[in-house]
């Protein structure tokens, strides 16, 4: 069975800081290739917006192909959840970077 993960912990003006456990069992929620992606940014509601897509070289011609993708998934994010996906995407860069 997966190791439980620490996730980031929920808050709210009325919630309680609460400690949340979770488990990915690669069984049931297979990681999808991500091919492309877009960023929009709501300064005036502090809300950034991610969509992702995943795809596939379909041919389209003798030697020729096209990227067919699909939205996989769409997400708001608040600057607190930002800030977590933030620190997480940079330790991962920088472990990339320490083992090139």
């Amino acid at each position: 069975m997966p190791e439980p993960q620490e996730t980031q912990q929920p808050q709210g003006l009325t919630q309680p800081s609460l400690n949340r456990y979770t488990v990915s069992d690669p069984n049931k929620a297979t990681p999808l290739y991500v091919t492309g992606m877009t960023v929009s940014r709501r300064k005036d509601i502090r809300i950034v917006f991610l969509a992702f897509f995943s795809g596939m070289s379909l041919p389209t011609g003798p030697d020729q192909y096209a990227l067919h993708e699909s939205l996989v998934g769409a997400f708001a994010l608040d600057p607190t959840q930002a800030k977590f996906l933030y620190e997480n995407l940079k330790a991962f860069l920088e472990e990339m970077e320490e083992g090139a």
